[in-house]
């Protein structure tokens, strides 16, 4: 399983690149924030789309440690992406009390989840590796009620979701997990060959 997620995982970089930067290629031809915006979403969606393609091309070329951070790289970038698109919504108001919810959650669960990524990549401490699992988590359940819900915070209907909106959350979805995934493992691993010699 883990061989074929390997496989798999240049192509969900390259397939959420493309979807992003169709979905704000257009924001390019706006002014002010939204603007900006487009901006900072083509430079990201352009990071997935030469991420994997490297890693599809020369992936075993590539180091062990240039792997791990264009992983870890990879998984943060959609959490900044949303933090920065939820703060210019809080920023425009005209959202009700669900709207202000979600925003704020979100925005705190995206930017806990990227602190937590950078600071475990670099720190083995245990407890930031499951404070990194505990705010992927919140982030992924924070991903399902935004397609739920729009902005205002009303539900959506079912006819009125927007598929591309839900591909990209699976997509994404299927980068973060197995990245958690294996931050519990190794954790796991470590603590049993610490316990190992007090046995």
């Amino acid at each position: 399983m883990k061989k074929v997620y390997e496989i798999a995982k240049p192509f969900l970089s390259i397939i959420l690149g493309a979807l992003l930067l169709l979905t704000y290629m257009n924001l390019l031809g706006a002014n002010g924030a939204a603007l900006a915006f487009g901006i900072i979403a083509i430079v990201f969606s352009a990071y997935y789309l030469v991420a994997g393609v490297l890693s599809l091309v020369i992936g075993e070329k590539l180091g062990e440690t240039a792997r791990r951070w264009l992983e870890i790289v990879a998984v943060a970038l959609f959490p900044l992406l949303f933090f920065v698109y939820r703060l210019l919504i809080a920023i425009g108001g005209g959202l009700g009390i669900n709207g202000w919810i979600l925003a704020i959650l979100g925005m705190v669960s995206a930017l806990a989840l990227v602190i937590f990524l950078f600071v475990s990549a670099l720190s083995k401490a245990k407890l930031i590796g499951r404070l990194t699992t505990l705010a992927g988590v919140v982030f992924a359940v924070i991903l399902i009620l935004v397609i739920l819900f729009d902005i205002i915070g009303d539900p959506i209907a079912f006819g009125d979701i927007l598929p591309v909106e839900l591909i990209t959350n699976i997509v994404y979805g299927a980068l973060l997990f197995p990245f958690l995934t294996r931050l519990s493992k190794k954790e796991d691993g470590k603590e049993s060959e610490e316990s190992a010699p007090n046995e």
